[in-house]
């Protein structure tokens, strides 16, 4: 019976190791320059109108308050 064992762990094959790099996502504020400097001035814009909006609303509540 030995035999029969010790011939099965012969014929295993063996297992390597593999390791592979650790990857991290950047941290928003390690953005290199330029990158998306087209959404954030798009992003700008939208909030700019928005805030616009807002106040032009606030001022007519006002006006039909009086």
């Amino acid at each position: 019976m030995d035999s029969q064992r010790n011939s099965v762990v012969k014929d295993a094959s063996l297992i390597t190791l593999v390791s592979y790099p650790l990857r991290v996502a950047p941290l928003p504020d390690n953005k290199a320059p330029g990158v998306n400097d087209g959404m954030e001035q798009e992003r700008k814009k939208i909030e700019a109108k928005d805030q616009l909006r807002k106040k032009m609303l606030k001022a007519k509540e006002d006006e039909k308050s009086k």
